[in-house]
């Protein structure tokens, strides 16, 4: 046998991109989980997390970050 031959035998066959479940890639996108440096955890969903009118990430003069959270009207503690 050559070896394009053997080789051919070591390679499963291919995936139909169309058979492939991207449910579970979707879900972890669908939120951004900050860690931040104090100790807060974050989880937004990315529609506010891209939205200014929402979120606002802004950069102090001495380096560090305060993030800036928009309109809520309800807070619950879980």
């Amino acid at each position: 046998m050559t070896f394009v031959d053997e080789l051919k035998e070591d390679i499963p066959e291919s995936i139909p991109v169309s058979d492939i479940d991207y449910s579970r890639q979707a879900k972890k996108l669908e939120n951004q989980k900050l860690s931040l440096s104090n100790g807060i955890e974050l989880i937004v969903p990315n529609n506010v997390y891209e939205d200014a009118e929402s979120v606002e990430f802004i950069q102090n003069a001495n380096g560090t970050y305060s993030i800036l959270i928009k309109n809520i009207e309800d807070i619950r503690s879980k």
